[in-house]
């Protein structure tokens, strides 16, 4: 059987209007497919902690990341995406040390027994009283150890502390911190805060 050429025109220009891409050739770069076509990976996300330090037995927090591709073209549905990675973070540790420094003024000792609380997220402790009896010399550092608080907290996130006291007599202070492990992290005052009983207590965030 021989087709004319106008007969196989007119079935191709029938079929045309039912479809996307014109019957012509070579056909539109659009309606080429020759699979899949995989973008570069992209750079990894900063790493993400998905879990958080704070029982006194936790030792690492687990953290993960995450890139991704583009894809275009038929068959990308069984083409990888994205790529995640997951690892442990050995980053929580006890609170070792605390510090409070008065400042140099005549009033900055106080009568009052102070305490420290500590707080990380949803983590938060505080130490035994008195952790500080009455500190009485003014331009000088306090040290004492964390007795009471248990928990364990990041040592690459920031703290909040806040300083309770038993006295209406004010303490002046400068600067405050707590030893996460082997890292300090400190606030410090441009000038000093005044705290005592139920007055300017805290948050006081550090700066690491």
């Amino acid at each position: 059987m021989i087709l004319s050429l106008g007969f196989i025109l007119a079935a191709f220009a029938a079929v045309e209007g039912h479809l996307a891409c014109p019957l012509i050739w070579p056909p539109p770069s659009h309606c080429v497919s020759f699979g899949p076509h995989l973008g570069a990976w992209s750079n990894w996300s900063t790493w993400h902690s998905t879990t958080s330090c704070g029982p006194s037995s936790a030792t690492y927090v687990l953290q993960t990341r995450e890139r991704t591709r583009s894809c275009k073209g038929s068959g990308c549905g069984n083409e990888q995406t994205s790529q995640k990675q997951t690892r442990k973070a050995y980053v929580c540790k006890p609170v070792t040390m605390l510090e409070i420094t008065l400042a140099n003024y005549y009033h900055a000792p106080t009568t009052g027994w102070l305490t420290m609380k500590i707080r990380q997220g949803n983590t938060q402790c505080q130490t035994n009283y008195p952790t500080w009896k009455a500190p009485h010399y003014r331009n000088k550092t306090y040290y004492e150890h964390a007795v009471g608080c248990v928990a364990t907290f990041d040592t690459t996130k920031k703290v909040d502390m806040w300083l309770t006291s038993s006295s209406r007599n004010d303490v002046y202070i400068t600067k405050m911190g707590v030893k996460v492990g082997k890292v300090w992290k400190t606030w410090k005052s441009t000038s000093y805060v005044s705290i005592d009983k139920n007055y300017n207590n805290g948050w006081y965030t550090t700066t690491s």
